[in-house]
């Protein structure tokens, strides 16, 4: 990326969620998470600044129950990341993502709220 560069203090907004400045930022700019090629999220996948410290999510033993009222993957648990009121990944969790891991890179000492949400149907086909 042009302005993932020093000289440009790493794109100052562009690519990482600390420096991200807008609305905007890293909404729907995820596009394979947890080597899954069929995800899409948030999140900031090119992030490169030094000033940011890796860290490394492991999803492990995923099991889903088949359903005959949902099809789609409105039912798979959501995945979020939210440090300093800033959300660093959020995605749908799937089989496809057992045992692998994705990195997102955080500023040191961050304050970090991590989130798993399911949701069901009742046996009515109401969501809770």
């Amino acid at each position: 990326d042009y302005w993932n560069k020093k000289e440009y203090k790493f794109d100052n907004g562009d690519c990482c969620g600390a420096t991200c400045k807008g609305e905007n930022c890293g909404l729907g700019h995820l596009k394979r998470a947890f080597d899954s090629l069929n995800t899409s999220g948030d999140g900031f996948p090119n992030c490169e600044n030094p000033e940011m410290v890796p860290i490394t999510i492991r999803i492990k033993n995923v099991t889903t129950v088949n359903s005959t009222i949902a099809t789609d993957d409105s039912t798979s648990p959501l995945l979020s990341v939210k440090c300093n009121s800033i959300i660093y990944l959020m995605v749908r969790i799937d089989e496809d993502m057992d045992e692998k891991t994705e990195t997102i890179y955080l500023p040191d000492g961050a304050d970090c709220i991590f989130n798993i949400r399911n949701s069901t149907y009742d046996r009515n086909g109401w969501r809770t």
